[in-house]
């Protein structure tokens, strides 16, 4: 009996990390590789292209220095 219970409990364990892994392939590793592939595919790409875009350009005529 002691035997089944271990087995039985290995066997979740297997089935938690199979889990564990399919969805951290399925959220995190097939939504880069798309963004890196084709950027303008993916919505998660282009929902954050926008954001980071606005800052540099403002960003950039502040540092130009004026010639004194």
């Amino acid at each position: 009996m002691r035997t089944t219970t271990r087995y039985l409990v290995e066997g979740l364990l297997l089935v938690i990390i199979l889990v564990l892994v399919t969805v951290t392939t399925r959220w995190i590793v097939v939504p880069a590789v798309t963004a890196v592939v084709s950027p303008s595919a993916s919505p998660s790409a282009v929902a954050q292209e926008p954001s980071p875009i606005p800052v540099p350009s403002a960003t950039i005529p502040t540092f130009t220095p004026t010639p004194t």
